[in-house]
């Protein structure tokens, strides 16, 4: 009788031990990474120095309805394509006159004007938070971003588009469409990679041999700018 019991006991504790240790086990799924892309149409998301010093310039809008066609951009490349899409406003003021090439009659230097003539805010789209230009989490950005496809820039439901050279796009996409080429980009087909605007020129050039980057200093349109 005695030994039935503790039989019985044994087998007992041994029963319990198992499912205990089924119990015990954490879900599977917690240990996968899931990055989760914040999209409140409330929020602002502005460009700032902590989005990392390189990222992917997708696309910039100018006119009256700029900053909510960049907006509604923001939004779509966040919720439809899972990117950290941010938006950068930049003031462009061509009004004023400028020292041209060559000189005038007097022999003094030519002053001209721009064509346009006036200021305005462009509102760029960019995409980021990477830490070198050769991160290949750029690259596949990049190249996401080059081929999608978004509802806000389909030119095709006739509403006024504030994106830049809009009408040549669309005009070069139907042109290999005609042609029969497969490989063919979206809205966004020029995008590339760029630095954070708002990161200082010196964090940069910080790799840069000094003796060339004091050449460069106060040249108008180097290669390091």
């Amino acid at each position: 009788m005695k030994r039935l019991i503790i039989l019985i006991v044994i087998g007992a504790s041994l029963v319990t031990t198992k499912t205990a240790h089924v119990w015990a086990d954490p879900p599977r799924l917690s240990f996968i990474p899931f990055k989760r892309i914040d999209a409140d149409p409330n929020k602002k998301y502005e460009v700032t120095e902590s989005n990392g010093p390189w990222m992917v310039m997708a696309s910039s809008f100018v006119g009256p309805n700029a900053e909510q066609d960049a907006h509604e951009l923001v939004m779509e490349l966040r919720t439809q394509f899972k990117l950290p899409a941010y938006v950068h406003k930049h003031r462009f003021d061509f009004s004023a006159t400028v020292e041209g090439l060559g000189l005038n009659r007097k022999g003094q230097a030519k002053r001209m004007k721009h064509a346009t003539g006036k200021a305005f805010d462009e509102f760029a789209v960019l995409v980021g938070n990477y830490d070198s230009v050769e991160d290949p989490n750029a690259d596949k950005a990049l190249h996401k971003i080059k081929y999608a496809t978004p509802k806000c820039l389909d030119a095709s439901q006739n509403r006024d588009v504030s994106y830049r050279l809009a009408g040549l796009r669309g005009f070069y996409k139907s042109v290999q469409a005609e042609l029969g080429k497969q490989d063919v980009k979206g809205p966004m087909g020029s995008a590339f990679i760029a630095r954070n605007p708002l990161i200082p020129e010196a964090y940069f050039t910080a790799g840069i041999d000094p003796f060339v980057a004091k050449m460069n200093e106060k040249v108008q349109y180097s290669a390091l700018k």
